[in-house]
Formats: C-alpha cells, sequence, structure tokens
C-alpha cells in the first residue's frame, strides 16, 4: 500500500484480496469458541482488479495516484532481476519473482462459506484500506499529501 500510495500503482493482469486482519481475529476467535475440528475454513476478501484497488484509493484520498500499465510477464521478469540484484547489492524493495507471480496471477478465492457458517459480516475493502491507510499515515509511513483527505 506504501508503495502504491507513494510510488506507483501498477496496473497488471489479475488482481488482488485483502482480508483486515480484524475479520481474520474475528473468524479465529469464532473457531476457537466453537470448538469444533476437522473443518477448514477459507478467510477472504472480494476480489479487486488493479485498477478497482487504484479506484478505491484514489476515491479514499481523494488524490490521483500515478498508474502504469505494465504487463504480468514483464512485472514476473522484472521481480527476477531484482532478485538477482539482491544476490550482488544490498536494498530494500518490495518487487520479487515470488510476489510478482502473485500480484500478476492471482487465483480469485470465494471465502463467502466461512462468512455464512459462522454467520460474519466482513469490513468492506473502503474500510480496510481506509483504515489501513490512515495507520500508515500516523504511524509515519505516509505523508500527509500522500494520503490526502484521509489525513484529517
Amino acid at each position: 500500500v506504501i508503495a502504491f500510495m507513494r510510488d506507483v500503482m501498477p496496473l497488471t493482469s489479475s488482481g488482488f484480496q485483502a482480508i483486515d486482519v480484524r475479520d481474520l481475529a474475528t473468524v479465529h476467535a469464532a473457531l476457537v469458541n466453537r470448538r469444533q475440528g476437522g473443518e477448514r475454513y477459507l478467510v477472504s476478501g472480494p476480489f479487486l482488479t488493479w485498477r478497482q484497488v487504484a479506484d478505491l484509493c484514489e476515491s479514499l484520498s481523494g488524490r490521483r495516484l500515478r498508474r502504469m500499465a505494465i504487463p504480468g510477464w514483464l512485472m514476473r521478469a522484472g521481480g527476477a532481476v531484482c532478485d538477482e540484484l539482491k544476490r550482488v547489492i544490498d536494498f530494500e524493495f518490495p518487487m520479487t519473482r515470488e510476489s510478482m507471480a502473485f500480484a500478476t496471477q492471482w487465483a480469485a478465492a470465494d471465502g463467502s462459506l466461512t462468512r455464512e457458517r459462522l454467520g460474519l459480516e466482513f469490513h468492506t475493502p473502503e474500510q480496510t484500506f481506509g483504515d489501513a491507510i490512515v495507520s500508515l499515515y500516523r504511524q509515519g509511513h505516509l505523508s500527509a499529501d500522500i494520503v490526502g483527505r484521509l489525513a484529517r
């Protein structure tokens, strides 16, 4: 989220499913309280294309993000190059071959059965991303001009 808001939002293949940590904690608590074993529960948020993530972040902050259309294969190749460079040069950048494979080839998961069985409602993407961006701002990872109206 820091890189998307501060640097550039790559518009590439596939998309992303964010799960709010508060919802994940609620699922864990519900399962502990059920005291039943042997079942598996998939926990997922709604699938958003990268364009939808960019639109959401812009809508929340009230500012335009820098967007760049990049084919998935090029993102994965760039991740592989970064992996090799990191072997000889010490630098921090969230681009690896593995992370780019996830980012460009994400297979959407449906966690609705978990919500139905446990009787839970999850935070909306607007709540999850909005609260995450505000938290990053309050911790000093993003500046007020980057988070826009969320700085209020």
